[in-house]
């Protein structure tokens, strides 16, 4: 079960084109405990969907081939994932940005670069909103 406070429980699938974002998520992440799967792109993301089981995805929305908004539509398409809060995890940072994030159904909206503890807090504010509005 998914507990916003248990990050033990967290089985996050980060997406993101930049190496060195995906290793700086995935080395906090996995030093809090969660269990962590980095893909570098939207389709790796949505085959990941099928072996790595994630009951959280961080989603960058900027990358080349398939960005974060089709990944998001195409992971909103499969009510099999409807179980799945997804992030967006970007540098458009503008106030605006985090509106039309909200607007398209993200479930949490977190602006690169980010402080460790303000990272870990708001994937924890999302998880719980999420489970609270299912």
């Amino acid at each position: 079960m998914l507990s916003s406070t248990n990050i033990n429980t967290w089985r996050v699938l980060i997406v993101d084109d930049e190496l060195d974002n995906l290793r700086l998520t995935d080395t906090i992440l996995s030093f809090k405990g969660a269990r962590v799967s980095c893909v570098e792109g939207g389709a790796e993301a949505l085959e990941a969907l099928d072996t790595f089981k994630p009951n959280v995805i961080l989603l960058d929305l900027s990358m080349p081939q398939m960005d974060g908004w089709e990944v998001h539509r195409q992971i909103r398409a499969v009510s099999s994932y409807d179980h799945i809060p997804v992030i967006a995890l970007t540098a458009q940072a503008m106030s605006l940005d985090a509106e039309r994030v909200r607007q398209a159904g993200f479930n949490g909206y977190i602006s690169k670069p980010f402080r460790v503890d303000d990272f870990i807090k708001k994937i924890r504010e999302s998880i719980e909103a999420f489970v609270n509005q299912s």
